[in-house]
Parts: structure tokens; sequence; C-alpha cells
């Protein structure tokens, strides 16, 4: 595991497409899967989960330094006191 690079976003967010699509596909159609992870939001989601994963306590696997095989983000609490 290893830190969040801001620079590791737009592979996050393909891997996120990518496994609603194949993975999911045998069980959702074709609307279901474009309305769950729509192509024409890659961009939007880009941004959006770069701020994310930056103001929050994220981790990264690389399998040989090449293939992302697993992401978590865990959001940062605040003090109650």
């Amino acid at each position: 595991m290893r830190k969040f690079q801001s620079s590791d976003t737009a592979l996050l967010v393909n891997l996120f497409y990518e496994t609603v699509h194949t993975v999911n596909a045998k069980d959702y159609s074709i609307k279901q899967l474009d309305a769950w992870a729509p192509e024409d939001e890659k961009e939007l989601k880009i941004a959006y989960w770069e701020e994310a994963l930056s103001q929050n306590q994220s981790q990264l696997a690389k399998r040989r330094g090449i293939l992302l095989v697993n992401f978590k983000m865990v959001k940062k609490l605040r003090s109650l006191f």
C-alpha cells in the first residue's frame, strides 16, 4: 500500500468505470451500468475524486508496480473534544 497521489486519480476513475462495466455486466443491463458509471462523467469524477481522495486518508495498492489492484479512502474525523 502507498499513499494516494493526485496523479493516480484518472487511473482510479478508470478502474471504477471498468469494474462497473465488466464485473457487473452479467447482472445489470447496459442502461443500468451507464446510469451507475456513465462514461461522459469521467472528467467530472476525476476532479471530484481528486479533491475527496486528497482530503482523506487514501491509499492504493499495485501489483508488481504496474497493475492497480485496490484502493481505499478513510474519511478523517474531526475531534469531538
